[in-house]
């Protein structure tokens, strides 16, 4: 049991456009996270400079 979702008959070729694909969502979602990690820092930011807890 190595890769579960290599199917026999399966060209390399679709599974490496396959696997670029996911690369790209992956780094899509990283991006996203990042972003949305920042604007989080930054509102922990005002919220801390207003005085706030």
């Amino acid at each position: 049991r190595q890769t579960l979702n290599w199917r026999p008959g399966r060209t390399v070729e679709l599974h490496n456009k396959e696997l670029r694909y996911r690369t790209l969502e992956n780094e899509f979602r990283l991006r996203w996270l990042e972003h949305r990690t920042l604007e989080n820092k930054s509102r922990l930011e005002n919220i801390r400079n207003k005085g706030g807890n």
